[in-house]
């Protein structure tokens, strides 16, 4: 698998699978990533600090780190458009060579609520 994977895809993928038997589930796709749960939470909660301010500013960089896991990572605010935010995220996971780049966007429902949208 390219070492590029776009979040936004991810889902649709996983529901095109042939046959439940023959899918991966998500937790065994971050695994094989190198990617923990905790790191993904690491990942979300750092970047809905770019946007939950009363003035994001795009080209803004946000770091995050697990000691435990040896991932780290970067998030960047691309653009601001209507109530979205695009981000792209870098994620330097132990044992990987490369990178791992992510890009989604979160737009702001009318309930207030932040949610990844296609």
């Amino acid at each position: 698998m390219s070492r590029f994977l776009c979040l936004m895809v991810l889902p649709f993928l996983l529901a095109a699978a042939p046959a439940p038997g023959v899918a991966k589930s998500l937790s065994r796709i971050i695994a094989d990533f190198g990617v923990s749960p905790q790191d993904f939470d690491l990942m979300w909660k750092t970047e809905s600090t770019l946007y939950e301010t009363a003035s994001p500013t795009p080209g803004k960089t946000a770091r995050w780190e697990n000691p435990q896991s040896g991932s780290k990572g970067s998030v960047t605010l691309e653009k601001m458009q209507g109530n979205c935010a695009y981000l792209h995220h870098v994620i330097h996971a132990k044992d990987r060579k490369n990178p791992l780049e992510l890009r989604n966007r979160m737009c702001r429902s009318p309930d207030g609520r932040w949610r990844v949208t296609p």
